[in-house]
């Protein structure tokens, strides 16, 4: 059986869990006047109020349940990955009968406390105030703790992560990719023109820029690469096994992205464009965060000079493509010239990654239509870590 109770805002529930229909009436009529109280039969029941209710502050439970045990129920408890979930006080419910091994196993599995029953009133209220008011105020600290650690590593203006925190992170996925052998790249992404934007337009419609970007960026990136502003009108990802092909093909989808997205400060339409470095670097264990930021930031130089709006892959990204696209490939690049045609699907299915990372150098030469239709095409064909 359950009843939930209306808790309100300020008050805290208490969760009350016996076989015993007698025991659970009790315990609501010397609870309800201070707290909101759940009843539950059973440690299934029990457990999915303790999930899907957060104002539970304190779980009182027999030991004695049908299907899942009272300490079945706390070890769960103990086990839950959410913090919330796994610091409530549990106090065991013991009969008057002291059980000592029972109690033992109960404070070993993470018991917080004991209660008799029959239930004495001053005893039970006693405890249910005095441990639900240590869980409240173990809430709380976790929530100031939360809110103090995104300040310091979110940036206030676009929720990304900041330098710091990209620098950090960054140095993880690089340590990870090592490990396993697998490639990790980095995106620079600069806004183009942005200085003018400040002054034409003025302080608000950059910071504006600024978040209009950051929200283009993040709808093309997938959930497992670590997104970061590293300065002003700058944002950077770093891309957990990912070549410098599926590398490109997202620098292209974001590039696409931010110049489609219309910028109207003011309800003034602004061109709004980012200038995209790709790089990739060698397994360096000594390499530190800051190089290879440097050397993404570089590439993306080499796109804003070029007149902005495009993306360019550093040397090192294509020694690294070029590397392997020693392998066999299925079939030779398109040309250069005009618009460009792909062989069948067919024709690259034994080795499409091998295929399509021969075509690296051929995708800094095409203009941009053209760039952008043979990625289209590559995309349709197959599948880039990026794709994720």
């Amino acid at each position: 059986m359950a009843d939930p109770r209306s808790t309100g805002d300020a008050q805290p529930a208490i969760l009350v869990v016996d076989a015993s229909k007698v025991t659970l009436v009790a315990a609501r009529k010397l609870l309800e006047p201070h707290f909101g109280v759940y009843l539950a039969e059973s440690g299934v029941a029990a457990w999915e109020l303790v999930e899907s209710i957060p104002e539970i502050a304190a779980v009182f439970t027999d030991q004695n349940l049908p299907g899942m045990c009272g300490i079945t129920l706390l070890r769960q408890i103990r086990a839950a990955q959410d913090p919330r979930v796994a610091d409530l006080p549990v106090v065991i419910i013991t009969s008057g009968e002291r059980n000592e091994t029972a109690r033992r196993e109960a404070f070993e599995a993470g018991a917080t406390d004991f209660v008799l029953k029959p239930f004495d009133a001053v005893d039970l209220l006693t405890r249910a105030r005095a441990w639900s008011s240590t869980s409240q105020r173990a809430t709380s600290l976790r929530q100031t703790n939360t809110t103090l650690r995104e300040l310091v590593t979110v940036d206030a203006d676009t929720r990304a992560g900041n330098r710091d925190y990209f620098l950090q992170e960054a140095i993880k996925d690089r340590s990870f990719c090592n490990r396993h052998g697998s490639d990790h790249s980095l995106l620079y992404i600069s806004i183009d023109n942005f200085e003018r934007i400040q002054s034409e337009h003025g302080r608000a419609a950059a910071r504006e820029a600024v978040a209009h970007a950051a929200e283009a960026i993040r709808s093309r990136c997938r959930r497992e690469d670590t997104f970061g502003r590293v300065g002003d009108q700058a944002f950077a990802l770093s891309l957990l096994q990912t070549g410098a092909v599926g590398a490109r093909v997202l620098a292209e989808r974001i590039r696409q992205a931010v110049a489609l997205k219309a910028f109207k400060p003011r309800g003034v339409v602004v061109p709004l464009t980012v200038s995209i470095g790709v790089t990739m670097l060698p397994a360096e264990p000594d390499l530190k965060a800051e190089q290879l930021l440097e050397a993404a930031e570089r590439s993306a130089r080499v796109a804003s000079r070029a007149g902005g709006n495009q993306v360019h892959v550093s040397p090192e990204a294509l020694a690294a493509g070029n590397r392997a696209a020693k392998r066999p490939a299925a079939s030779a690049p398109p040309a250069a010239a005009g618009s460009p045609t792909l062989p069948g699907s067919a024709a690259i299915s034994d080795d499409p990654e091998g295929f399509i990372e021969e075509l690296l150098p051929l995708l800094q030469q095409l203009g941009d239509a053209n760039r952008l239709a043979l990625i289209d095409r590559l995309l349709v064909m197959t599948e880039t870590p990026s794709d994720a």
